[in-house]
């Protein structure tokens, strides 16, 4: 890979990082009810409380009731398929039903920023490092 390919990709990559790092802190001020982008009737991406939600309704689901019980079991409405799995940080739930589907992948913005901000940050750990074992005499040179 040409190292300018790799530079704008760094650049790009930092410059990512920090809108990141904006969304992250202003996503506490967020509304989950009004502050999303909709795509489509079906899908929605919104960031709250520090996390970015990618679901199918008005509202990501969060854990609440979603169907009642009787005393047998039978459950109003009746779900067809539930899925849900946890991981520190990730949160995934899908439930079909007979007349829908509800779905919710909610990630922390831990996740992308870390992604996204790696290359950057060992780049320039490792041009410091360059620096630091040169004297200072390779300091106008960046990292192949």
């Amino acid at each position: 890979m040409k190292r300018w390919v790799l530079n704008i990709i760094t650049i790009l990559s930092f410059v990512v990082f920090i809108a990141l790092l904006v969304l992250w802190a202003i996503s506490y001020h967020f509304d989950i009810w009004t502050d999303k982008i909709t795509f489509s009737p079906q899908f929605h991406i919104g960031a709250f409380d520090g996390r970015i939600s990618f679901y199918n309704d008005e509202v990501p689901y969060r854990g609440s009731i979603i169907a009642l019980s009787d005393g047998k079991g039978n459950t109003y409405p009746s779900i067809l398929r539930e899925i849900g799995w946890n991981f520190p940080g990730i949160y995934y739930r899908y439930f079909r039903f007979p007349t829908h589907t509800l779905w919710t992948l909610t990630l922390s913005f831990f996740y992308p920023v870390f992604l996204v901000g790696f290359l950057p940050f060992t780049r320039f750990f490792c041009w410091v490092h360059r620096i630091l074992l040169t004297d200072g005499s390779q300091a106008d040179k960046i990292v192949d």
